[in-house]
């Protein structure tokens, strides 16, 4: 039940955090892309001296939302890499697919994380996922790319972004985070799906 607790504030405070970089970037792109660029900077920041000295406020903070498997080596890694997630989408693609794969990141992350805790069928792509967590994201992430882009683009970016959730990616053995997959594969496939069917 602990780890159902923790999961529902980390992804809570994901959601939070994409709906307001959507609602930033729609008032002012620009603005946005320094805001979060500065985001990043101060992030790291924090990050590198929370390492050195291991602040004792941070802690408490860090221990309500970070992995443990962070808490040392990478305090803030999580959110570092939602922000740089969301950055490298509005730099690189248009405003609606960047929003698109935002929304996709926000909720079908969460999404499927929280319902994957409750559910008991394996993914057979990765059992460390259950099934029922893959395709809660891909519902809940289609239902919020929709805002943005045709229903259909976002069930087809959902899915393949829920599939590379599932499929992780690793460079020289460490996994690439998925708030940086995610948006890009998205945003990509959004991109692509324009591109063939004008």
């Amino acid at each position: 039940m602990k780890n159902i607790s923790f999961e529902l504030r980390r992804q809570s405070m994901h959601v939070l955090l994409g709906l307001l970089i959507i609602f930033l970037a729609l008032l002012d792109r620009v603005f946005t892309l320094w805001f979060l660029f500065i985001l990043i900077c101060f992030g790291v920041l924090l990050s590198l001296l929370q390492i050195k000295f291991n602040f004792r406020f941070i802690d408490v903070i860090l221990d309500r939302f970070e992995r443990q498997k962070y808490m040392r080596r990478f305090p803030f890694r999580g959110t570092l890499s939602f922000i740089f997630g969301s950055l490298l989408v509005l730099k690189i693609f248009s405003l609606d697919i960047a929003l698109a794969s935002i929304a996709i990141l926000a909720f079908s992350d969460s999404f499927s994380h929280i319902i994957g805790k409750l559910g008991n069928r394996k993914n057979p792509l990765d059992k460390s996922k259950n099934i029922e967590g893959t395709i809660s994201g891909i519902i809940v992430g289609t239902i919020a790319a929709s805002f943005f882009v045709p229903v259909l683009f976002a069930f087809i970016a959902s899915f393949f972004a829920m599939l590379s959730e599932v499929l992780s990616f690793k460079l020289q053995e460490e996994k690439i985070d998925d708030n940086i997959i995610i948006p890009l594969i998205s945003a990509t496939v959004i991109f692509l799906l324009r591109l063939f069917l004008k």
